[in-house]
């Protein structure tokens, strides 16, 4: 079992890939699945997060998107992400391709 936290717009970003690739009834499934998963905490974007994700843009001249995730994993106290954005190899986080870590579960 593995405990997991993501940011809400992580199944924005989901729906919109399905959505592109397949359909809308395909979109609602994958966000749907993701939404049962029982050992997934989806957190919020507060208000605090953007100001933030603004510092990010700033300073580590991360895209507007990846410059919340960052925001919303500091916040939370994660260190590690899960993307195949290589934008978080430049900042303070771990990352691992998403091949890597669903061969490593």
């Amino acid at each position: 079992m593995i405990k997991a936290k993501t940011c809400c717009l992580t199944l924005d970003e989901l729906a919109w890939a399905v959505l592109r690739a397949a359909n809308m009834a395909t979109a609602v499934e994958a966000c749907k699945a993701i939404l049962g998963l029982n050992d997934l905490d989806i957190a919020s974007v507060e208000y605090g997060d953007i100001w933030i994700m603004t510092e990010n843009m700033r300073t580590l001249g991360l895209r507007p998107r990846d410059a919340i995730h960052l925001a919303v994993m500091k916040r939370l106290g994660e260190k590690t992400i899960v993307s195949e954005d290589i934008h978080f190899d430049e900042v303070d986080v771990k990352r691992f391709a998403i091949k890597a870590f669903a061969d490593s579960i």
